[in-house]
């Protein structure tokens, strides 16, 4: 988190009555940073995300590695224009 994250959120938790923060804290760890609640919120988001865009994140992140790491491969061509980006669509 950057450093001025970082003191924005300490300014705030400073300005916070501990009384409140502290049992709505122990809550949201209770949730939170159960394993259940991480593999559903997972589960929910992959469903999500292939009823999106049609295929699974697993196939997507298979599909990266079909890709050039070279540069040159994946910038567009000097003369390319807008129309001929859009003209398809």
């Amino acid at each position: 988190m950057a450093l001025f994250q970082e003191s924005v959120l300490k300014q705030q938790l400073s300005n916070l009555n501990d009384e409140l923060l502290v049992p709505s804290w122990k809550q949201f760890k209770y949730y939170f940073k159960s394993t259940t609640t991480q593999e559903k919120i997972l589960e929910l988001k992959e469903e999500e995300f292939e009823l999106i865009f049609g295929f699974s994140m697993e196939s997507f992140y298979a599909s990266l590695s079909n890709y050039s790491t070279e540069i040159q491969s994946v910038l567009p061509s000097e003369t390319i224009t807008l129309e001929e980006i859009f003209e398809d669509l």
